[in-house]
């Protein structure tokens, strides 16, 4: 988790702004720092939550880990907010392209220059475990005296319907044309009834 790491970023960049200095060196920094501050100050960062259960409720494994977020996802998300085309795999019907889809993998690695179309095939399709929408739970920024960033949670309950391994998720946008974010854990292995909570929370600044 990464939210202390931020808090002193961004208590820096203030510093920083505020004297033109560099607390490292003591010199005055380039444009380029302050540019790199800027970029590590407000980031998209996210985490997901796992949560294997048996058929009882019975909680046989949970693991919590930070994702990769996709260039893909990034220039999906720049194109829907500010219009025009990124060069992404954006539907171009689309107006939304929520990222609100959940997608679970067995064997793979998550990369930033990873693509949905490159994914597709190692999607899981077993019964009860196909990709498929969640549940999105924005949250507003906290007041100026606390600011967090603004962030959403996106829930999804798989139920297995048969024995199946799985160790990743990727999270999309609707009709799963860009992969805006993947990530793998500790290895489950599900059997008929089983269920899977994931739970993905995407923090903005």
């Amino acid at each position: 988790m990464k939210q202390a790491k931020l808090a002193l970023s961004a208590v820096m960049i203030v510093a920083v702004g505020l004297i033109g200095t560099n607390f490292v060196t003591g010199s005055e920094m380039t444009e380029q720092e302050k540019f790199y501050a800027y970029v590590d100050s407000s980031p998209v960062y996210g985490h997901i939550t796992i949560i294997h259960s048996d058929p009882d409720g019975n909680i046989l494994a949970y693991a919590q880990t930070d994702n990769v977020v996709t260039d893909e996802g990034k220039d999906c998300m720049a194109e829907r907010l500010f219009g025009g085309s990124a060069g992404s795999a954006c539907a171009a019907t689309s107006t939304t392209d929520a990222f609100n889809t959940i997608g679970l993998f067995n064997g793979q690695t998550f990369a930033a220059g990873d693509t949905a179309s490159g994914k597709a095939a190692a999607l899981i399709t077993a019964s009860g475990l196909a990709i498929t929408d969640g549940v999105a739970t924005p949250t507003q920024n906290a007041a100026a005296s606390t600011p967090t960033g603004a962030k959403a949670d996106i829930t999804k309950q798989f139920i297995a319907g048969t024995t199946q391994t799985v160790d990743g998720a990727g999270l999309y946008n609707v009709g799963a044309d860009a992969l805006f974010a993947g990530q793998t854990f500790g290895s489950v292995t599900l059997n008929n009834l089983d269920t899977l909570d994931v739970t993905w929370t995407i923090t903005l600044g």
